[in-house]
């Protein structure tokens, strides 16, 4: 017997699998049958399972590799980021909102950080810190990347998430940092550096409160570094309004 009715084929194929992956009988790296023997399992022609996966692919959930199969997919910040992103343009988020957001949970991330860095999580923020400096320095004198200012702000900012060892507070905070990047990098310019100097300062503070185990001031400074980020993209706003 079919395991799938003939209507809405993909869209059961598609809650087929999901369901299979949320009773973790399929798990990260899992290769699922070829499209032969798995059409067959089904009870469906291949095309619309060949719907189902490709549509499965653009979010993340499974990964169609040429010559290969089809696997399940590791957790991607990225793709997780862009499907939330798109959902803001639906609905009219705004920056601002998503700062708010940011600005309340990585100011308890930092906090429970404090509480929970192990020496590697603490090299981890401290690297980070340190080549995000020596880029912006690069960037300043006009032989820097831009975009590598950013990688290594944001590769700051997860370092703490990481150092919180709560594996949700890392893919959160890690998708509402992807689906504000876009709007992040087209106030990025050479000509108001200001806040990415005041940036840097704070990243310190951050860190040494951290790294000391201050957990109230490292609550207290990223909560005023979020406050800061927010307060300059508004500024950006109406001057771009």
């Amino acid at each position: 017997m079919a395991i799938v009715k003939k209507q809405s084929s993909s869209k059961q194929i598609i809650e087929y699998i999901l369901d299979r992956v949320q009773k973790r009988e399929l798990k990260s790296g899992d290769k699922l049958p070829n499209e032969r023997e798995f059409s067959e399992m089904l009870g469906v022609s291949r095309v619309p399972l060949r719907e189902a996966i490709s549509a499965l692919s653009l979010l993340g959930i499974l990964d169609a590799r040429q010559g290969e199969g089809t696997f399940v997919n590791k957790y991607d910040s990225a793709i997780l980021g862009k499907v939330i992103y798109t959902y803001t343009i639906l609905d009219n988020t705004s920056m601002d909102e998503i700062l708010e957001v940011r600005k309340m949970m990585e100011a308890d991330a930092a906090k429970l950080a404090s509480e929970n860095a192990s020496e590697e999580d603490l090299r981890e923020i401290r690297v980070a810190m340190e080549q995000r400096d020596k880029e912006l320095e690069l960037y300043k004198r006009f032989d820097g990347n831009g975009e590598l200012v950013y990688e290594h702000d944001s590769h700051f900012h997860h370092a703490i998430a990481e150092a919180t060892h709560n594996r949700f507070c890392v893919q959160f905070l890690d998708a509402i940092r992807q689906s504000a990047r876009e709007q992040h990098q087209s106030g990025f310019n050479k000509h108001d550096l200001s806040a990415y100097e005041t940036a840097s300062d704070f990243h310190h503070r951050i860190y040494d409160a951290i790294s000391s185990g201050n957990a109230a001031e490292a609550y207290e400074v990223m909560y005023k570094h979020i406050e800061s980020v927010q307060e300059a993209t508004r500024r950006l706003n109406v001057k771009g309004s």
